[in-house]
Formats: C-alpha cells, structure tokens, sequence
C-alpha cells in the first residue's frame, strides 16, 4: 500500500496473532516492521515496549493496542471556560484538574510526577483525536489519589498516562457581573493544571448541582471536587480551537519509534 504498515488502521484492528501471520508472510522484521532487513539484522536496540514483557517482537505482534480517545474542544484565547476545580495529590500536593467529558483516559502532567515523585511503568496507547487521527504513543502510567481540597471527597485514579503539560487557556472571570455566580467558590483565573480527569473516572463528572444564567452567559456546576465554571464569556467570537486537550511533546514520531 501507500503507508507502512504500523500506520493502517486494518493492520492495527487484527488480533496480534493476524498481525504475526501478515508480517511473516510479507517477510517483515518482527521487531520493527520494516522491509529491508530480517528481525537478526535488525539494528532497532528494544523489542517489545510493555516492561514486563521479554519477547523479541514488536509489541503490536503481541499484544492488544490500548486506546484511549481525547475528544474534548478546547476553545482557547478569550472566548470560553473550561471546567477546572482545585485538588489535592495524595493528600499532599494542591494543584488544578480539568473535567474532561471528551476523553476516555485521564492524564497527568510530568512536572507533578517530578514533584510528588510518582512511581511509573512504561506503555504504548493509541491516541484518538475528534478528527479521526490516531497516533501510537510510548508514554508511562502512574496512579493518583485525589481529593477535594477539604479532604472531604477522594478519587483513586489507576492508569494515568504521562503527557509534558496539560495545555489550557481559559479567561480571568468577574463572578459580580453574574448574579448566579457570585456565591460560588469558583477557580477564577487562569491556573496551572497538571490533571486531566477523563470517562475512565467518571465519578468526577457527574452534576451534582446546576447554576445557569441568561443565554451566552456561563454556567457553573458542582462535582466531586467542588463547583466548575463553563460555557462562554459572553457572545465573543473566537475563531481558534485545538482539537484535543492533551498535546505531548514527548510524543515518539512513528518512523523513530519503528524503524532501525
């Protein structure tokens, strides 16, 4: 075809013993599926990606791709909130969390994993994004337990993938222009957030309590973690959104991750 093997989608949907059947019939290294050479001239230093695993294969001759979809719109500049609620770390560490209904994974960021020294073990997913894009990335999980600031509410958190930031860019917010705002303890400006919570934790998501204005207007809700501001800023026009939330700079470039 037009496009190496580890970029089909088809090739990547088989069951990893259909997988082994089509390399070793179209004569494939096993180790990183390139044409030019057999798996014993391979010069590709790692074989199989997951750490408990020692065999001399691709992974994707092996295993399952795991696949985790980011499908959340993030307006960006001036124009929309996103729902962001302060946490608490193992009970040890403040920071920021955004409430992602469009992600089926949740993320965090390396500088928390650096600061709460976080243990980790090594991965490869598939990451989905709203415009159909799938892309194969080698990054690490780890687990978290968060908790409402007053430690009232907790969340233990399992197979949390590691990204370098978490990218958001919401707007400062005056709560006294908004008569159905200004009692609620709302994050209101702009924050660092190092946790992306996903529908793989979907406790965090649920409504607990609704507070709406007039139209255009935000709307803030309360969750496991306290109220979250969201909606619009008014009837700004913003013409700049990003596709999906999480944007890793660590991500492997395919041709690098694959081929010798």
């Amino acid at each position: 075809g037009s496009h190496p093997i580890w970029q089909c989608d088809r090739f990547k949907g088989m069951p990893p013993g259909e997988r082994l059947e089509i390399v070793n019939k179209l004569k494939l290294c096993n180790n990183c599926l390139a044409d030019n050479h057999e798996v014993k001239n391979c010069k590709r230093a790692s074989f199989c990606k997951k750490p408990e695993c020692k065999e001399e294969k691709h992974s994707y001759l092996l295993h399952e791709i795991q696949g985790v979809t980011a499908n959340g719109i993030q307006a960006s500049n001036h124009g929309t909130y996103l729902p962001i609620v302060p946490v608490k770390v193992n009970n040890l560490c403040n920071t920021y969390a955004l409430l992602d209904t469009g992600s089926s994974g949740s993320f965090c960021s390396k500088s928390l994993m650096k600061r709460m020294k976080l243990n980790t073990k090594g991965v490869v997913y598939s990451l989905s994004t709203i415009d159909g894009i799938n892309k194969e990335t080698e990054s690490k999980i780890t687990k978290l337990c968060l908790s409402s600031r007053d430690g009232g509410n907790s969340l233990a958190m399992s197979n949390v993938f590691l990204v370098d930031e978490i990218p958001t860019n919401t707007p400062s917010v005056d709560v006294r222009k908004y008569e159905h705002l200004r009692d609620l303890p709302l994050v209101k400006g702009s924050v660092k957030v190092e946790v992306l919570i996903g529908l793989d934790n979907s406790e965090a998501l649920i409504p607990l309590e609704v507070r709406k204005g007039n139209k255009n207007e935000p709307f803030a809700v309360r969750t496991l973690f306290g109220w979250c501001l969201n909606g619009p800023k008014g009837s700004v026009v913003n013409n700049k959104i990003i596709s999906h939330f999480i944007q890793s700079k660590s991500t492997i470039n395919q041709s690098e991750l694959l081929m010798p």
